[in-house]
């Protein structure tokens, strides 16, 4: 019993050091990988801006035709 609690202490030990070689820390990447379409500032509608203070980002929403239409 004293061996399993042991083995289990130490196999959460060694997964919480490892977490920082496992990830990047970033959430999201920095690099906008899609891309936006040709004309996009001509066929879409700003939907909503807003400044998002912690991460120093100002924010877009854009939308089609159709979806500038909903209220």
């Amino acid at each position: 019993m004293v061996y399993r609690f042991g083995a289990l202490l130490l196999a959460l030990g060694l997964m919480r050091l490892a977490q920082p070689l496992l990830s990047d820390g970033n959430s999201a990447p920095t690099t906008d990988r899609v891309g936006f379409p040709d004309g996009y500032e001509r066929s879409y509608t700003v939907l909503r801006s807003f400044v998002k203070e912690k991460q120093q980002q100002l924010v877009t929403v854009y939308g089609n035709k159709l979806a500038a239409s909903v209220t």
